[in-house]
C-alpha cells in the first residue's frame, strides 16, 4: 500500500511539472533493484551481475577462442562486455589490457586480428572466471583496516606457525608436524608457509570481517 501511494504521488509531481514520466520504469521502495544491468541489494550490501549476461559473455568468448583470428567489430563486443562486468569485479581491468591493445592494430571494423596467445591466456581467465563465479560483489568499506584489527601472522620454516588477533585477545598456533603428517615439505616456499597462517585466520576469524579491506601485514619478500 505504502509503495503504492508513493508512486502516485510521484506520478501527481511529475504531472503538475509538466514532467514526462515513465511509470514501467519506476519501482516504489524496494531494497533490491536493477540498475544500469546489475542488481544492487541495499540490505545484504551486495551488487550481482545476471547470470543471463554471465552466460552471454561466456559465448562470446568461447565462439572467439574457438578461432584463430577474430574481426575487430567482434573483439570490441567483447571487449564491452567484460569492461561492463569491471563495474563490480574492479581488478579485471588488469586482463583487458592485452585485448584492448590487440583491437588497435587494425582500423576497420571488418579487418581481422590474429589471437596471441597472451590473449588466449586472458580470455580463458575469464571464461573460468565468469563460469565458477557467483556473480556476487559486496560493498567494501573505501578504508584498509589493519591496525584496528591488530592481527599479526607469522612462520618458521623449521617448527611451524602461529596468529594473533589483538581485537579479540585470541591467537593460534600450530607445528607443521602436527599438520602435514610428520615434517616440513622441503618443496614448499617460504611465501607458501607465511601465507598458512593468513588464511587459517581468515577461517578462524574472517566472519567478524564482513566487508572491511583487510590488510594483512607478512614479513616475507
Amino acid at each position: 500500500y505504502n509503495a503504492t501511494l508513493t508512486m502516485k504521488a510521484l506520478q501527481d509531481m511529475f504531472t503538475s511539472l509538466n514532467i514526462p514520466l515513465s511509470v514501467k520504469k519506476c519501482v516504489g521502495p524496494v531494497t533490491s533493484l536493477e540498475y544500469l544491468g546489475l542488481e544492487l541489494h541495499t540490505v545484504a550490501m551486495k551488487a550481482t551481475l545476471p547470470r543471463d549476461k554471465q552466460t552471454r559473455i561466456c559465448s562470446l568468448i568461447e565462439v572467439a577462442m574457438s578461432k584463430t583470428k577474430i574481426v575487430k567489430r567482434n573483439l570490441l563486443s567483447i571487449i564491452g562486455h567484460l569492461n561492463f562486468a569491471t563495474n563490480i569485479i574492479p581488478h579485471g581491468n588488469v586482463y583487458l589490457g592485452s585485448l584492448i591493445m590487440l583491437s588497435t592494430r587494425v582500423k576497420r571494423l571488418h579487418h581481422h586480428v590474429n589471437l596471441s596467445s597472451e590473449v588466449r591466456l586472458d580470455l580463458a581467465m575469464w571464461l573460468y572466471l565468469l563460469r565458477e563465479w557467483n556473480g556476487i560483489s559486496l560493498f567494501i568499506d573505501k578504508e584498509l583496516t589493519s591496525e584496528e584489527l591488530s592481527l599479526y601472522t607469522d612462520s618458521s620454516s623449521t617448527v611451524g606457525f602461529g596468529a594473533y588477533y589483538g581485537a579479540r585477545q585470541e591467537y593460534f598456533y600450530g607445528t607443521w608436524e602436527d599438520h602435514n603428517g610428520g615434517g616440513t615439505d622441503s618443496t614448499l616456499s617460504m611465501a607458501i608457509l607465511e601465507l598458512y597462517p593468513i588464511v587459517a585466520s581468515c577461517v578462524q576469524w574472517g566472519n567478524s570481517w564482513s566487508r572491511k579491506r583487510v590488510k594483512f601485514v607478512c614479513d616475507n619478500e
